[in-house]
Order: structure tokens, then sequence, then C-alpha cells
């Protein structure tokens, strides 16, 4: 019995359906001129012609693609908005250490970190896995930090 997955000489061959895609576009770009005479001709005329419209923008669209469409996005409680707000003002440092806890490391050991538990220190941000290592961080914060940065996971060169 068959099973699924690639198999060779499967499926589409490449280039064919641009080809395709490529051919219909020449044959309607020689009526992409009639197609906006036709549009501009309607747009100044008083007959409802949606048809020939329907017809036109087709040809146009076979022939340079359809128009880009802006995308507008928005959640229910405008969380993006909110976190926008909270934001402003806040200055971004870079985290020396990303997702690791510094006083983790300060102590030989790879410690997952928390993001929303944090230090900035000379222009650097230091995670923590929680309050309790960050309060241990800073009974010493000079000591600590340069243990940190000394330390080197085992089979690290």
């Amino acid at each position: 019995m068959a099973r699924g997955g690639s198999r060779p000489g499967a499926g589409r061959k490449k280039g064919k359906v641009n080809e395709a895609k490529r051919e219909l576009a020449e044959m309607a770009k020689e009526h992409a001129e009639d197609a906006l005479l036709t549009l501009v001709e309607i747009s100044k005329g008083n007959t409802a012609a949606s048809a020939r419209v329907s017809a036109a923008t087709a040809i146009l669209d076979r022939a340079y693609g359809k128009p880009t469409q802006a995308l507008e996005h928005s959640t229910p409680d405008n969380s993006l908005t909110r976190l926008m707000e909270d934001l402003a003002g806040t200055t971004f440092r870079p985290v020396e250490f990303p997702g690791v806890c510094t006083m983790g490391r300060a102590l030989g050991k790879d410690v997952g970190s928390d993001s929303s538990i944090y230090l900035q220190i000379n222009g650097m941000t230091y995670f923590f896995a929680n309050e309790d290592a960050k309060a241990t961080f800073m009974k010493d914060p000079e000591g600590n930090l340069a243990k940190a940065q000394a330390y080197r996971r085992p089979g690290s060169a």
C-alpha cells in the first residue's frame, strides 16, 4: 500500500505554472490598454456597466497583478495599544545573558530566567529566575556580576 510523502518524479514540475501564468499575462497585456480605456469611458459616462468594469478589472489584474491591500490589525481588548502605552518612555538595553538567570551563572549553574524579573546595570539588562535570586545577587552585585561573566558552560571553549 502506498504511503504519503515525497516520491521522485511526483508533483508539479518546476516552472510549469510560471510558464502558463507568463503566457496568460502576455495575452492580457495585449488588451490592457482597451481595458483601461473602458474604465475611463465608464468613469466619465453615466451608464451602469458593472459587467464591463468587472471584465476590465479582471484583464488588468491578469496583466499586472492585483493591487496590494493594506491590512489593519486590531485585537478585541486593544492589548497592542495597551502594550505600547505601557512601554512609552521605557529604555531598552541589551541583555548580557538572554534567557539565563544571572545569579545562576554566578553560582556556576545554567538556570532559566523570567524576563519580567530583571535589573539594569551599566547599560545592560540582567534577568533572574525569581525575586529571591535577584535579592541574593544584590547582596554583592559587583562580585556576582564578575562571577557570572567568568562562568563558562561545561564543554564550551
